[in-house]
Parts: C-alpha cells; structure tokens; sequence
C-alpha cells in the first residue's frame, strides 16, 4: 500500500491513538520515506498524538543513528525537520494542557540531535 494512501488512513483513525499505532505511525516519520511531505505530515501527527506518547519521539529520534541504510546529508536534514516539527508540535499542546488545567509538565522536553 503507497505511503500516501496509509497516511490519509491514519489521520483518519480516531483518537486517542493505541500506543502500536503511535510507533507505527513515528516508524513513517523516522523511515525517511516522506521525502517533500515530511514537516507536513509531522505536524498532522503531532497534532493528534496522544501526549501521553510524547516520549516515543525520543526513541524515534535515537532509532536514525542506528539505521542500517545511512541517509544522504539531506535526507537526515528533513528526517530532522519532520521531527523537529512533530516534537515543537506536541510540546506546544503539553504546554496549552499545562496552562489551562495548572497540572505540571511531567517528562522533560526532547532534544533532536542534529546528527
């Protein structure tokens, strides 16, 4: 099934989202495969992520230094941007949560490494 078709699927599926379909959904993001579409669709998926899950980015982010097959220099710089998009995206809705209910952030904000 073409990605495009899969993506459109998913932002279909209702929230919140199970924690199998979250990593499957940050495995696209970190594939590399998203190519033009990749800031795009990463801000779609940080918009409908359950906070709950914000930490998954962090393993999605530490999973590109260890792939098998290497990116080229621009490819790791837009797998970087999508994720940058994806975690700014989340942090701002666990900020807005944090500010209207008084409740404290509990996990600490996410550094993408620049590779």
């Amino acid at each position: 099934m073409p990605y495009a078709r899969i993506r459109r699927l998913i932002m279909r599926a209702p929230t919140p989202w199970s924690i199998e379909l979250s990593r499957t959904v940050l495995e696209i993001v970190g594939s590399g495969q998203l190519q033009n579409h990749g800031v795009r669709y990463a801000a779609a998926v940080g918009a409908r992520l359950p906070l709950e899950h914000y930490e998954l980015v962090q393993s999605t982010s530490a999973q590109i230094a260890t792939r098998d097959e290497p990116l080229t220099p621009a490819g790791l710089r837009s797998l970087r941007e999508a994720l940058l998009a994806l975690e700014r995206t989340v942090w701002l809705r666990l900020e807005m949560r944090s500010a209207f209910t008084g409740e404290p952030i509990m996990v600490e904000r996410l550094e993408i490494p620049p590779w």
